[in-house]
């Protein structure tokens, strides 16, 4: 008897991913697009990189500094979600914390320039 592994493979794939399209619920989907959400900023962020925060899509008005900022906002509106389903805690605007963590950005951006990885501006 010859048994077919790439079909049994692609069956028990398919039994995984039709299971837990029936059993996620609706806090799980919209973690999923939470995190579909961050990785559209990181790809935004990768061809700001790539190409300048100033360069868009061919024929399209949208620069990528607008569609970093337009994930952002996708991303806080799918964090206000959760916050309203009782998924995940209220956002703290703790200025104090933000300032603290700006302080350690910085702090490393100092310490890069000290390795000659963070190139002086020069613009």
């Amino acid at each position: 008897m010859r048994v077919n592994l790439k079909s049994i493979v692609n069956q028990k794939c398919d039994d995984i991913i039709h299971k837990m399209e029936i059993d996620m619920n609706r806090e799980q989907h919209l973690l999923v697009i939470l995190s579909e959400e961050c990785s559209e900023v990181i790809k935004d962020v990768s061809k700001a990189l790539r190409f300048g925060l100033k360069d868009g899509y061919s024929g399209s008005s949208k620069i990528n500094s607008d569609n970093i900022s337009s994930e952002l906002m996708d991303i806080f509106a799918v964090v206000i979600m959760l916050v309203k389903e009782g998924s995940i805690k209220e956002l703290n605007w703790d200025v104090d914390v933000l300032l603290k963590k700006i302080k350690k950005i910085e702090k490393y951006l100092l310490y890069s320039k000290e390795k000659n990885t963070l190139q002086d501006e020069t613009n």
